[in-house]
């Protein structure tokens, strides 16, 4: 009798996917990116010995589906230490094996050019992220996209700890346009002017003097638009106190995060998808 699959809870982290320049911002050009991605086939290293490569690809119901696979690439030269004989050898293994293979689900939807990214035990969000930005790079050569920006999703609580602040020393922010998807008026404005002056990025740092550190407030001004942006489309970093206490912040440490539950292999998919949905 075949054992039926457990149901389990999952949770799932989000990026932003944006090509610039804009007018390339139609479902099929992320559709395109994703199939030379898959076509070319290549790995990257990612961390020291580890390689990442997309191994599975699929696309069904307005998703792309896709398998990272992430591995240790053993150099042949290595040494390798025999415990029971207590020395340094030589041992031949098989170079098209490699060793700590992980897998990592990846969703894509062109629609939102969103991409969700399945958490579990062992993964490692950093060298996604470099796959991504690698791979992104050596595909826009192929496509002649100006670029692809690879950006997490902030949770609210990040924005909201950027407003906390009493008074503030110094900010940092770091911001692309959008897909043309922002909801603010003023983040709208701004975004607006980053593509009508041909802007892909801005990054800028504001500082308060020692006697004078300057405040935040949550409002319709331009500084406070910017890190309304940064929340889908870059990152903010913060330094200064709330009261007496000294407080840092940097929204890269607050990813959107969301729980999936009761999650199979058959119905993973389509729960991806209806939170992309719910979400952007």
């Amino acid at each position: 009798m075949e054992m039926k699959e457990k149901s389990k809870n999952v949770n799932v982290r989000f990026y932003n996917v944006v090509i610039h320049p804009s007018d390339k911002h139609e479902p099929k050009y992320y559709v395109d990116l994703f199939d030379v991605i898959y076509e070319q086939g290549k790995s990257y290293y990612t961390s020291n010995d580890k390689k990442t490569k997309l191994r599975v690809y699929s696309k069904l119901n307005g998703l792309i589906q896709c398998t990272l696979i992430n591995y240790t690439k053993l150099d042949d030269n290595d040494d390798w230490y025999d415990e029971v004989k207590d020395k340094v050898v030589k041992h031949e293994t098989d170079p098209n094996i490699y060793p700590h293979a992980k897998e990592w689900d990846v969703y894509f939807m062109p629609e939102k050019h969103r991409m969700a990214v399945v958490g579990k035990k062992g993964i490692s969000w950093p060298q996604i992220e470099k796959y991504f930005y690698k791979v992104f790079e050596d595909a826009i050569s192929v496509l002649g996209y100006d670029e692809v920006v690879l950006n997490q999703e902030t949770s609210q609580e990040g924005i909201e700890q950027v407003f906390s602040f009493d008074s503030i020393d110094s900010l940092e922010i770091e911001v692309s346009y959008s897909n043309n998807d922002t909801n603010d008026i003023t983040t709208a404005a701004i975004d607006a002017e980053f593509k009508n002056n041909n802007v892909s990025k801005i990054k800028t740092k504001a500082i308060g003097s020692k006697k004078k550190p300057f405040t935040l407030k949550n409002d319709n001004s331009y500084m406070a638009g910017l890190v309304k942006l940064a929340k889908h489309n870059g990152y903010v970093k913060a330094d200064g106190h709330v009261g007496r206490s000294r407080k840092k912040i940097n929204t890269k440490s607050y990813p959107m995060v969301k729980q999936l539950k009761s999650v199979t292999s058959m119905n993973i998919a389509q729960k991806v998808k209806d939170v992309l949905l719910s979400l952007f």
